[in-house]
């Protein structure tokens, strides 16, 4: 468990942020969608379900399909069609709610002085979503570029990693050009896939071992009066944080200060949970009872924020240095925001990178990632 918490940034001022045959790749720029599709049916639970008990099997384990306790706190049970006794389904109500493009609630921490490239409160802001801009394609090197920081070269994946990564951004790519001309099928696969996606994230995260007794110990000291810790909830310290960040709670690991990353999400759940809002100056007692909630809502809403932040970031910088280098013109000139591509694998500092996996922290748990993501 250890190994995967390395890389964790927190802070209001934290500069962060295919399967093996696939289809093949077509280039598609920025054309929109011709329609709002209508909401997905209720056969989508099962879907959520089947993909869940697929990572669970390459797991080993049944953590994302075991049916959990009775909702903890209001954000549990305030905003699902449905009410979602599994984190598989949990997980992918959260990825729902990503596909509808939105812009992303970063700009807060953006004062002149302090963000003087305009990386979280750019001028021109354009929304992003979970099939909202294409993947840029990965290599070794785009891979060194985009995780290497001034001060920290990148710990390279292996080739096989760097394969399967290619391959996922293949595979989305294909689903996302066809979503985009109406097909439903394609779009219903592409929300399969990031089910698969943030379900085996999940598992490198905090569902390796959730209910060990350090969580449970973890979760005393730091409980406020009447919280108990909810099966499958992990709660973990982190030794290479400050102390303000250093507890990490749930399905995505967060820390409680509602001053902290969550902040963005907070702001973004309380413009589409309005009957249940979250006060932007929550103390940490009432986000450890939201975080560490025994049907993980709220931080599996989060877990996908964190993904749309480092996207929206690498969309509307005006710094080449954080977004790919497939988006700088010949004359040096940066391509309009609508029509870049993305990357999950930005270190943090470069982007907003929430989850240390996607840059390889520890030199190995990008691999265990991917290898899940793309197992048959």
């Amino acid at each position: 468990m250890v190994s995967q918490k390395v890389s964790k940034c927190f802070g209001a001022l934290c500069l962060s942020v295919c399967f093996i045959i696939c289809l093949p790749v077509h280039a598609f720029g920025s054309k929109k969608p011709k329609a709002t599709p209508p909401a997905d049916p209720s056969s989508a639970w099962d879907d959520y379900l089947n993909i869940g008990r697929k990572v669970d099997d390459y797991r080993s384990d049944s953590q994302l399909i075991r049916n959990r306790e009775p909702a903890s706190h209001p954000t549990d049970s305030c905003t699902l069609a449905k009410n979602g006794d599994t984190f598989a389904e949990i997980v992918g109500w959260g990825i729902n709610e990503a596909f509808d493009a939105r812009p992303q609630e970063l700009d807060y921490i953006a004062s002149p002085s302090y963000d003087p490239y305009q990386i979280y409160n750019p001028p021109n802001k354009v929304n992003v979503s979970l099939m909202s801009h294409r993947f840029c394609s990965v290599s070794e090197s785009s891979l060194q570029r985009n995780m290497s920081t001034s001060s920290t070269a990148a710990k390279m994946p292996s080739s096989k990693t760097i394969q399967n990564l290619s391959n996922f951004v293949s595979r989305y790519n294909s689903l996302r050009d066809r979503a985009l001309q109406g097909n439903p099928e394609a779009r219903a696969d592409l929300k399969q896939l990031w089910v698969r996606f943030m379900g085996c994230l999940s598992y490198i995260e905090s569902l390796g071992d959730p209910d060990t007794s350090r969580s449970e110990s973890i979760s005393r000291r730091y409980a406020p009066s009447g919280y108990e810790r909810p099966q499958g909830v992990n709660f973990y310290i982190d030794p290479n944080q400050s102390e303000a960040s250093k507890l990490n709670i749930g399905l995505f690991q967060f820390a409680p200060g509602s001053n902290g990353n969550i902040q963005s999400c907070i702001r973004r759940w309380n413009k589409k949970n309005t009957s249940c809002k979250i006060s932007e100056k929550a103390s940490s007692s009432e986000m450890i009872r939201i975080l560490g909630s025994a049907k993980q809502v709220f931080n599996s809403f989060c877990g996908t924020s964190k993904i749309l932040d480092t996207l929206y970031v690498q969309a509307n910088s005006k710094n080449s240095y954080r977004t790919d280098n497939s988006n700088i013109r010949n004359n040096n000139s940066l391509k309009s925001p609508s029509d870049r591509c993305v990357s999950l694998n930005f270190r943090n500092g470069r982007s907003y990178n929430h989850f240390g996996p996607l840059h390889n922290s520890t030199g190995t748990n990008l691999g265990s990632l991917m290898s899940c993501v793309m197992f048959e």
